[in-house]
């Protein structure tokens, strides 16, 4: 979860910020990154499930937390992924507006579970 929280997580960051001119590739990395942080975090999950024989112990904060974020995560995969179609097969003319903020709130979103995870 580490490697893919923090170090993956830091290169979505950077191809969505830093790789402005180079759009297409921009997009491309940045989703392939992302669903590399989904794949790694739904893999954790079921490792981590397999090793408990899949049975939910809630009798401390971290596997509470775990559980959380593991969802949170997926659903910032799944949110991005919804975008990503919004914005390249759904008719959007003159919806810039909520284009603007669904994109905006993917942003926060990540930004949030990369500083709290």
């Amino acid at each position: 979860m580490w490697f893919a929280w923090t170090l993956v997580g830091v290169a979505q960051v950077w191809t969505g910020r830093y790789l402005v001119h180079w759009w297409r590739w921009r997009q491309f990395s940045h989703s392939i990154l992302g669903g590399l942080i989904g794949v790694l975090t739904l893999a954790g999950a079921v490792v981590i499930l397999k090793w408990l024989s899949w049975s939910f112990y809630f009798d401390h904060l971290h596997n509470v937390a775990g559980l959380v974020f593991v969802i949170l995560g997926l659903l910032l995969v799944m949110g991005g992924i919804f975008a990503l179609v919004q914005r390249r097969v759904a008719n959007n003319d003159w919806k810039t507006k909520q284009m603007l903020q669904m994109t905006m709130g993917h942003r926060i979103f990540g930004y949030f579970m990369i500083f709290t995870v």
